[in-house]
């Protein structure tokens, strides 16, 4: 897959994942499984992965908040829960390739989510420490 890809509009959730993902259902969720504190940080990474359509898929966002073992980030489109996205760091300073799961995901607008990552180990250099 091209590093290059782009987004098209036409990427949409499936209704089966929209139906079961809204804000309010994941906030308490994410909330009673934190175990480390979250800083706010707008950190430009790329996520990689597979959607639910079985679209591979290279995205430029940002996160939203991190911790020593994951991040939150926005994406264009709906990731199931269990999906594993590998987040590189664009910061020409902070060399971080991590495999990720993702362990929730929520619609906030039209092809805006958020989506909650447990790195599956610990990165060598990251943020937080």
């Amino acid at each position: 897959m091209a590093r290059n890809d782009t987004v098209k509009a036409e990427h949409q959730c499936p209704d089966s994942l929209t139906s079961s993902m809204s804000l309010a259902d994941t906030q308490g969720h994410d909330k009673v499984r934190r175990t480390e504190p979250r800083v706010v940080l707008r950190l430009p990474i790329t996520l990689e992965g597979t959607d639910p359509c079985g679209n591979d898929f290279v995205e430029k966002t940002s996160t939203e908040n991190v911790s020593r073992r994951g991040a939150c980030a926005e994406l264009p489109r709906a990731i199931e829960a269990g999906a594993v996205l590998r987040l590189t760091s664009l910061e020409r300073q902070l060399h971080t390739r991590v495999q990720a799961v993702v362990t929730w995901c929520s619609s906030f607008g039209p092809n805006r989510f958020r989506v909650g990552l447990h790195f599956l180990e610990a990165p060598s250099q990251w943020v937080v420490t």
